[in-house]
């Protein structure tokens, strides 16, 4: 908050708590309560108020993969995503300071790093990139494969036949 002691005196009982600027800008030092007083010049008038200084508690971070349960904890710095096939992936946050390294041109192995920067410092994330191999490709080129070998040998035997 912001006081004006223009015209009188402001003072504060426990200055461990908290501080009164020159200018009128009360900040909390510790948490605790305090007792801020502003006082006329003449001493004629005076309010008191106490203020409790709580521990500032920052919202919990959110990291989020469109398309994908991360099972984000922002207390686990590692994470191992196995993906399709995209080439980028779309990573949302709660926080608005953030920095996403290495989420272009993702193939297996690759490492996305994620910085947030928050008042209570930066915190940085690993997402390992595991791509899924497409057992559909595999199926096709087996199938493809096996299509080929019978038609050789269909043109073959049609060969031997007609010699």
């Amino acid at each position: 908050g912001i006081l004006h002691p223009t015209s009188g005196s402001v003072t504060v009982d426990n200055k461990d708590i908290l501080s009164v600027s020159d200018e009128g800008v009360i900040k909390g030092i510790n948490v605790g309560e305090a007792v801020v007083t502003v006082s006329s010049m003449d001493g004629k008038y005076s309010a008191s108020i106490n203020i409790v200084v709580t521990p500032y508690v920052s919202e919990p971070i959110e990291i989020n993969v469109e398309g994908y349960d991360l099972n984000f904890d922002e207390n686990t710095y590692s994470y191992t995503l196995k993906i399709k096939n995209e080439k980028s992936l779309k990573i949302t946050s709660n926080v608005k300071d953030i920095s996403i390294k290495g989420n272009d041109k993702l193939e297996n192995g690759s490492l996305i790093t994620i910085t947030v920067f928050n008042d209570n410092g930066n915190k940085t994330y690993n997402i390992k990139i595991e791509k899924s191999k497409s057992y559909v490709y595999i199926f096709i080129s087996i199938i493809s494969l096996l299509l080929i070998i019978n038609i050789i040998r269909i043109v073959l035997k049609k060969k031997k036949n007609n010699e």
